[in-house]
């Protein structure tokens, strides 16, 4: 069975016992240039399907909004992004992991869902990690983004509100718990991940993990997201299956899409907003106080998760580190040659940038 899952989802490395010939080695990285470059072509797919259906849908509505006379612009902007994540998760994400796909053999995409071969427990206890650990990271992260502010210079941060309504809750929702999840996984670790993992498995893990987070494109989430993709793909290995790896993202992302509509709730976002001094007696009148309590209770039970998780992760690298042992069937390559050779490929050479760059002009905010 296990073999069988590996010629399904695998691309062709070299059987373990060919030597280490001077031939056979370059043999082997051809073969992994070419399954890096094409799989940064499906993340710049991703990409451009993404900003495609964004700038025509929100076009689109724009248009029919002003034949009808229709002025909300927010509510505008909801309906935008929840036809643009419809279109790109909906749409272009299958239509990615198929052209991905394309050439080799019997690739089923419903073999990524398939049952999990680990039990209940497992899942539980890794959800707590992956979820702790990104924001253990993002602690970090954040902590040094402080400092680098302390220099005066000015990082731009994401808008992280919906629009407080009904429509706007729920479309956060729908976006940030449901679709994000489901499909970001189907692609990173349900095509990528096992098109990569022949040329071994923690190698796989780390470089999808890694792309992941440069995927986000936003210097506030990507190493925490880096974070988040590893353990997810490492959980997906052990699993065989993508289920965990979308009850982890599901639950990160659900706790932020709760501290999204919390915060719109709040009113706080658009008191910091005026950028003024207040009294703390107008401040206390002008924010929704539960809304507003129910994030820092969130923030306190996302700093439980960090701090369970880094003691879970200390005690299973401890306690049980063969748990942790994954599958090379690529040892003719070392470490350093498959993370030399995947990322001088042309494409992701290419992509790597175009992602970089991204996320500098969005840290800056040039089009914000």
């Amino acid at each position: 069975m296990q073999e069988e899952y590996r010629e399904i989802h695998a691309d062709s490395a070299v059987p373990a016992d060919v030597e280490a010939t001077p031939e056979a080695v370059r043999a082997v990285k051809k073969k992994l240039r070419s399954c890096s470059n094409r799989n940064s072509l499906a993340i710049f797919l991703f990409l451009v399907f993404g900003n495609v259906f964004t700038i025509i849908l929100s076009m689109l509505i724009g248009f029919a909004a002003g034949l009808l006379g229709y002025v909300d612009t927010e509510r505008m902007m909801t309906l935008a992004n929840l036809a643009a994540a419809l279109g790109l998760y909906v749409i272009g994400v299958p239509l990615v992991v198929l052209i991905r796909n394309l050439g080799k053999g019997h690739h089923r995409t419903k073999d990524y869902f398939a049952r999990p071969q680990v039990s209940g427990g497992f899942i539980c206890k890794w959800t707590v990690i992956g979820v702790g650990v990104a924001y253990l990271i993002n602690y970090v992260c954040s902590f040094i983004w402080w400092l680098i502010s302390l220099t005066g210079f000015e990082m731009h941060v994401p808008e992280m509100t919906s629009e407080n309504s009904p429509l706007g809750i729920a479309v956060t929702m729908l976006m940030m718990a449901v679709l994000a999840p489901i499909f970001e996984e189907l692609l990173c670790r349900g095509s990528l991940l096992f098109h990569t993992r022949a040329y071994g498995e923690w190698f796989a893990v780390i470089t999808v993990g890694l792309m992941f987070g440069l995927l986000h494109a936003n210097y506030q989430q990507i190493f925490f997201a880096a974070g988040l993709g590893i353990i997810c793909g490492f959980v997906t290995v052990k699993a065989k299956s993508i289920w965990p790896a979308i009850c982890i993202h599901f639950v990160l992302n659900l706790i932020g899409a709760l501290q999204t509509v919390l915060l719109s709730a709040s009113g706080l976002m658009e008191m910091e907003a005026l950028d003024v001094e207040v009294e703390m007696t107008d401040w206390l009148a002008q924010v929704q106080i539960i809304p507003l309590l129910l994030v820092y209770l969130l923030a306190f039970l996302c700093l439980v998760f960090a701090i369970v998780a880094l003691v879970l992760l200390v005690l299973e690298i401890v306690r049980h580190r063969d748990r942790l042992h994954l599958k090379n069937p690529c040892p003719i390559l070392s470490t350093r040659q498959k993370f030399v050779t995947y990322f001088t490929a042309p494409g992701t050479i290419c992509v790597v940038i175009l992602l970089l760059v991204w996320t500098v002009v969005n840290m800056l905010g040039i089009f914000q």
